[in-house]
């Protein structure tokens, strides 16, 4: 029986002193779609857990996990949302506010559902965590899965535990020695996805087994749709036969799939001629459903072995690519290994501890191969449904010539791709010009491998995941020169106040690399060597210079009109803040993409018609939004105020989900001076709240005026800005 504690009746049954937890369990990750995941992990003491993870090391996103006691094991559980197809995540795990991660850990989402091709692996019965596990475990640690399915018989088990403390000899203990400690090292990046044997029909095993895993549905059996492919995953050692729940669910599923692959996995055997043989319930019950519905390949277990069938359908080889299916009997993850006999079914078969990698190619081929415990491939098996072709040719391949390089571009194929091959001549006409490039991902490359003056003929075709290659495109050309600079944005003039910086651009086209020197009244301004130029705070004596630039390369320079800056002094009541009420847009202000500044019929301004807009998104995100300023010395009193009206459609009176920070920061180095104040969903009132603080302690500094916004992934809260103030005297 599981013991699940409350909060109180935890912290009773904890001793005095509790250790702080250690990991038990390392993370593993489960249940993986394009835009979500579940990360779970086990502990030794209880305590709140965490997970901190997105697309960098940065980790800006943070996910409360969910808890429950399994045999005196501290199972935790958080499930990531509002992720993107197809990229990889880092991640941490905290628990009682101790970083618990044992490596740098990263997992990948599944692509998104267009996608044709992808690798997983296979693996079942290995109970017992012997020699022949382990070595099964490392090697599979070297491969590259995009996820990885079990047939079931992970452990030996052994049962409930006991009441009064975490036990040596349980289900729960099998799972942690026999399969999470032996395959750690890839389960912590590879989603898993697994079925129930029968050594997990144990007192307490099915129990365990759902709770510890984090697959679809009701766990026991389910599906899921991995790019072109639909897994499905059955529990034979529950009734599944005609007239079942499971039965009835399996036959919906099979046949409302229309994925091109349809991948099936379970224990007992379909076909084997192993110690325990074929399943004739198996046989009678579900491949009629299989071959109605358009299965191509069954993965199943039990016997400890591997054996491949040649293809069957309607319980004969057949030579009918399109319908007849192939079963694979991969029962060598670690339990003591079986003989297997051969019959008329077998088309490959071997007594060896092994895995499978399986790799699809695209919409109609695949290919399979059976890997030792000494990463020797002894089967190797392909199918191929017939109906792909070579991608079509590309179209609309454009070349367009710069300084020692290149640029072309192309039209995306309508066709699934793995890549497109580039290739270049000399020659014009050239009926086979060499590969430049192999599989170029994307419409665009750039060749810098090529030299000013001399002409280059391109042609293109496309690759698919099967290796099938289009024919060329049509030719190109293109000769590359150096060309001088050119301004196509002179800088404008500004006016500020004393104390104030100004910032003077430029932009320019030519052959790179571009280099710019700034000049004050025509003298060359030391470290002024980027295509903008900020001023240090200015003084009324800087009113009337002039700054230019001077733009260069190898070919030669060209200098830029000249920009009148004007200051005026720094009178009692001086506003340093510019756009402050942001009528004239974005400048000066630096906003992240996501902070909206304009007018809103839903938020509007305080004054004037334009406002400051962040939040609002109902989704994980974090804003900024800063000018940066200098406080004259000579102030007596600097005061910074704004108007903030805070809206949101969190429903909690005591939780703080959502929040706008303030603060002063240090220009030159980014560090927080002083955080000047915190607002939330809590703070949430009709109309504008005026907002002031006094800053007249960093008099004499230049400093940015700094707001960050960040949501959670749910409820949404808004935080709009207007009549942002730092006045002086």
């Amino acid at each position: 029986m599981i013991r699940r504690l409350t909060p109180l009746a935890l912290a009773l049954a904890l001793p005095a002193q509790a250790q702080a937890p250690s990991l038990t369990v390392w993370p593993y990750v489960g249940n993986v779609s394009p835009t979500s995941a579940t990360l779970s992990w086990a502990t030794s003491a209880a305590g709140a857990s965490e997970v901190r993870f997105g697309p960098d090391a940065s980790l800006g996103t943070t996910v409360a996990a969910t808890d429950q006691t399994l045999d005196w094991r501290y199972f935790h559980s958080a499930t990531l949302t509002g992720l993107q197809p197809d990229t990889t995540y880092t991640y941490r795990i905290y628990t009682a506010g101790s970083d618990l991660s044992p490596a740098t850990l990263t997992f990948r989402t599944a692509p998104a559902t267009t996608a044709t091709s992808f690798t997983f692996g296979a693996m079942g019965d290995g109970r017992g965590g012997g020699s022949g596990a382990n070595a099964v475990a490392t090697r599979m640690a070297g491969e590259t899965f995009d996820l990885v399915i079990h047939t079931g018989d992970f452990i030996v088990d052994t049962g409930c535990a006991g009441a009064s403390g975490p036990s040596t000899t349980s289900t729960v203990a099998d799972f942690i020695s026999q399969f999470f400690s032996i395959h750690k090292a890839w389960l912590v990046r590879t989603p898993f996805y697994g079925v129930m044997g029968n050594h997990e029909m144990g007192s307490c095993g099915p129990e365990f087994f759902t709770q510890m895993f984090a697959n679809p549905g009701n766990e026991r059996y389910y599906s899921f749709d991995w790019a072109n492919a639909h897994f499905v995953g059955v529990d034979v050692t529950q009734s599944y036969g005609s007239g079942s729940a499971q039965y009835t669910w399996l036959d919906n599923d099979l046949k409302t799939s229309t994925k091109p692959w349809k991948f099936v996995f379970f224990h007992y055997p379909a076909y084997s001629s192993g110690s325990h043989g074929s399943d004739a319930t198996v046989q009678s019950a579900l491949i009629p459903l299989f071959e109605k519905y358009g299965v191509d390949l069954v993965f199943n277990g039990h016997d400890h072995t591997y054996e491949r069938t040649v293809p069957i359908l309607s319980g004969a080889a057949s030579s009918d690519a399109t319908k007849a299916i192939t079963y694979v009997v991969s029962g060598g993850a670690g339990a003591p290994l079986y003989n297997t006999a051969g019959a008329w079914f077998t088309g490959a078969a071997a007594s060896k501890y092994h895995y499978m990698k399986i790799q699809v190619l695209d919409d109609c081929r695949l290919q399979a191969t059976a890997i030792d415990s000494a990463g020797a491939v002894f089967d190797t098996f392909t199918l191929d449904r017939g109906g792909c072709s070579a991608p079509s040719v590309p179209t609309g391949l454009r070349a367009t010539a710069g300084d020692a390089s290149v640029d072309l571009n192309w039209n995306a194929n309508p066709d699934p791709v793995s890549g497109y091959n580039v290739k270049r001549s000399t020659q014009a006409g050239d009926p086979n010009p060499p590969v430049l490039a192999n599989l170029v991902s994307g419409t665009s490359y750039r060749d810098g491998a090529v030299t000013n003056g001399s002409t280059y003929y391109y042609a293109l075709s496309a690759v698919n995941g099967a290796s099938q290659e289009s024919a060329n495109s049509a030719a190109v050309s293109a000769t590359p020169n150096a060309s001088a600079p050119v301004i196509t944005s002179q800088p404008a003039s500004k006016t500020v106040t004393a104390g104030q910086t100004a910032t003077f651009s430029v932009t320019a086209s030519g052959s790179t690399p571009l280099a710019y020197q700034w000049r004050k009244n025509a003298a060359a301004l030391a470290g002024a060597t980027a295509s903008s130029y900020t001023t240090p705070a200015t003084t009324v004596a800087d009113s009337g210079s002039a700054f230019d630039v001077v733009v260069s390369n190898a070919v030669g320079s060209v200098t830029s009109s000249a920009a009148t800056l004007t200051v005026n002094p720094a009178t009692s009541g001086s506003e340093l803040i510019q756009n402050g009420g942001f009528e004239s847009g974005t400048s000066p202000w630096t906003a992240s993409s996501s902070v909206q500044i304009g007018t809103f019929a839903a938020e509007p301004a305080y004054e004037g018609s334009r406002c400051a807009w962040m939040g609002g998104k109902g989704a994980t995100v974090t804003q900024s939004l800063y000018q940066t300023v200098s406080i004259p010395s000579t102030a007596t009193k600097a005061t910074l105020s704004f108007y903030l009206h805070v809206d949101t459609a969190e429903t909690t009176t005591s939780k703080a989900y959502d929040t706008l920070k303030a603060y002063l920061v240090k220009a030159t180095s980014s560090t927080i001076l002083k955080s000047l104040g915190t607002f939330s969903n809590l703070s949430k009132a009709p109309g504008y709240q005026l907002v002031s603080y006094d800053v007249t302690a960093y008099k004499g500094q230049t400093l940015r005026v700094y707001f960050q916004a960040k949501e959670d992934s749910s409820a949404q809260t808004s935080f709009v800005l207007d009549k942002v103030s730092l006045a002086v005297q």
